[in-house]
């Protein structure tokens, strides 16, 4: 039987949402082409992902639920908004369909890791999606050309799917 949402929502869930309002806000920013604001509510998802882990390890609250929660505001705030910022930045068709890369790689890598977690202590395999915040700013406040972006969107992403282990930061 389902239990409704109320009865299993936690504290980290909520902080968990607050990181997938800020990917929401920043899709929007970049479509109203306020970048520097897109820019800082993916820099804010970021200090939400990182506090909804920590908060479910210390109230031991962590669940199934608040993981999948976690991977699907990951996705939007890490995934859909760098590449809409990028789309919407660059009005380059070509580059909107490398920047389509962010949110597929980023989704391949969330998978994994879902089905991965349990057998990994304190690691991670391949860079966190959360990477792209980093990067797709950055770039852009260079004042990166498209081709730029796009080799530094194709590096991101080859780091998604990489195999190589990164030691978590909480």
């Amino acid at each position: 039987m389902s239990k409704q949402i109320h009865k299993i929502i936690s504290v980290a869930d909520v902080i968990t949402s607050a990181n997938l309002v800020c990917g929401l806000l920043s899709v929007l920013s970049s479509l109203h082409h306020m970048f520097l604001l897109a820019s800082v509510l993916m820099i804010a998802g970021v200090v939400f992902d990182m506090m909804d882990g920590f908060t479910a390890r210390k109230l031991n609250v962590s669940s199934e639920f608040g993981a999948e929660l976690d991977s699907l505001a990951d996705l939007i705030t890490f995934g859909i908004a760098p590449m809409v910022l990028i789309a919407s930045y660059y009005d380059n068709v070509y580059l909107s369909l490398v920047a389509m890369l962010i949110p597929l790689c980023g989704a391949l890598r969330l998978a994994r890791h879902n089905v991965n977690h349990h057998d990994l202590k304190g690691v991670l395999i391949g860079v966190p999606i959360d990477a792209s915040v980093a990067v797709v700013p950055l770039l852009l406040l260079l004042g990166a050309s498209s081709l730029v972006m796009g080799l530094g969107v194709i590096v991101l992403v080859a780091a998604y799917l990489s195999t190589v282990t990164v030691k978590k930061l909480l």
